[in-house]
């Protein structure tokens, strides 16, 4: 049986956040606007979960950078057009990033350990490393953007030119068929060009590297590894204080929180909830709501009813509120019931009356339940005097009424004065019914079975002691004046 007198309160468990690392809150604090090739490497490293390769990976980077460094020399020296033009050479770069470092387009390579692992690259680890050897060879003034599902890169050069990085043909791919026949079927996306202005959205790097942890967090919640996805979420809500980073972000979080309360982790749930989420956010009431229903069924002992009456007390709309009491004292009569201790649960019920429930319509009724079953195993255990205390107690406290009570008052004093009754003890009978009568004195149970004690006992009574016939009638008769006797 589980106790009503456990003393541990799920409410007040230590926080538990999921913090992050130096390396992490370093990325979140550079502003990337003059960063350099192997900084941005460095993050991309770090966005990728790669920390534990970064040497490893940062070889590799500039080992196949330095590749391309000598090609590029050489191509420098060999034409004068190209030494003067940012455009020649932001494409040459291009194209040697595809030949050097890449050989397969997965929709799902985010990370840099892809690129280093298997030559694998998307959309945006591409548009980041394709980043990262521009700034390497001096041309900074690059922007990403952004378009519904895709990100591609903008060079600021004269003209302006766009790179869809994923396709070896798509550096300024407006002006190149190859691209258009096969960008599509190798991506699946379309390209969005400058004119649409409306569908494309220019961001920074450090945008375009949230995006890394974006993607990341999405595997994570496919895979319903929900704490590591809000990890990432909340990198991605604090690199680019936007929008859609906090929109990520607050979805991470409510998913992790859904999967606390599914899994019945419900301590962890509230934690997240009050550490993660805004309190003004319009599901913050609904989850907190659900959170406290899932820890009222799954722990009953009046330790928790305490807290979770004082919860019940925080929420700010009546009508989940007056649901959250409603679960509570549910949740005392099914513990009640199950032990078979219905006194135990009139304590934990009383709870309410200190954060003041005790005039609920709902604090009532189950009140009153409890109040029933503690009196109808008094009456059937013959333990009048207990039940009457009970009675009269909860009538003192006036949070029944003597209506709510009538039935009981009834079935407590008609069950003792007929014991009584039966054994022609019709004296006690009469004493008993008329305490009853205190109570409702014009109930017509109680009534109608004085008039027929009265009746008896009189009758036993005639031929008898006179003096105490007349003294029995005249007090009949100040009940029943007009009855004949």
């Amino acid at each position: 049986m589980k106790s009503f007198f456990l003393t541990i309160c799920l409410f007040f468990l230590t926080a538990r956040f999921f913090p992050l690392t130096e390396l992490q809150k370093a990325m979140i604090a550079d502003d990337f606007k003059k960063v350099s090739d192997e900084k941005l490497i460095f993050y991309f490293i770090i966005a990728s979960g790669e920390e534990d390769f970064a040497q490893q990976i940062m070889d590799f980077y500039n080992y196949k950078a330095g590749e391309i460094d000598v090609a590029f020399a050489e191509k420098m020296l060999e034409d004068g057009e190209f030494s003067r033009s940012q455009k020649l050479q932001a494409e040459f770069l291009f194209t040697q990033m595809h030949s050097t470092f890449f050989k397969e387009y997965n929709f799902f390579s985010s990370t840099i350990g892809e690129i280093r692992n298997a030559g694998r690259y998307n959309c945006v680890s591409s548009s980041i490393l394709y980043a990262a050897l521009l700034l390497r060879n001096h041309i900074s003034k690059i922007v990403a953007v952004e378009t519904t599902d895709h990100v591609l890169l903008n060079l600021k050069l004269n003209p302006h030119v766009d790179v869809e990085t994923t396709n070896i043909y798509g550096f300024n791919p407006g002006e190149k068929r190859d691209f258009h026949d096969e960008f599509g079927q190798v991506t699946g996306f379309t390209y969005v060009p400058p004119t649409n202005y409306s569908l494309r959205t220019e961001v920074s790097l450090k945008k375009l590297m949230s995006l890394v942890c974006r993607n990341r967090a999405a595997e994570y919640t496919t895979k319903e590894e929900f704490e590591k996805a809000v990890i990432q979420a909340e990198i991605v809500e604090k690199m680019r204080s936007d929008t859609m980073g906090y929109e990520d972000y607050i979805g991470s979080v409510q998913n992790l929180i859904n999967h606390y309360i599914l899994t019945k982790r419900f301590s962890d749930a509230i934690t997240v909830l009050q550490a993660k989420m805004p309190q003004n956010h319009p599901q913050y009431t609904r989850l907190y709501d659900t959170i406290l229903f899932g820890f009222i069924e799954e722990n009953h002992h009046d330790g928790f009813f305490a807290a979770a009456f004082q919860k019940a007390k925080m929420i700010s709309s009546p009508d989940i509120q007056k649901a959250a009491l409603n679960n509570i004292c549910v949740s005392i009569l099914k513990t009640a019931n199950e032990g078979k201790n219905f006194q135990a649960g009139l304590s934990a019920i009383a709870l309410a009356e200190s954060f003041g429930f005790s005039k609920t319509e709902d604090y009532r009724k189950h009140r009153l339940i409890l109040v029933n079953n503690i009196c109808v195993e008094y009456v059937n255990a013959s333990r009048f005097k207990e039940a009457k205390n009970l009675l009269n107690n909860e009538l003192m406290k006036r949070i029944l009424t003597t209506d709510d009570l009538k039935k009981l008052i009834q079935t407590v004093y008609t069950t003792e004065s007929a014991g009584f009754f039966n054994t022609g003890d019709f004296a006690t009978a009469i004493t008993i019914t008329k305490e009853g009568l205190t109570y409702l004195p014009e109930d017509t149970i109680l009534l109608g079975n004085l008039k027929l004690m009265y009746t008896k006992y009189l009758s036993q009574l005639k031929g008898g002691n006179t003096e105490k016939y007349a003294a029995v009638l005249a007090e009949a008769r100040t009940f029943f004046p007009t009855e004949h006797f």
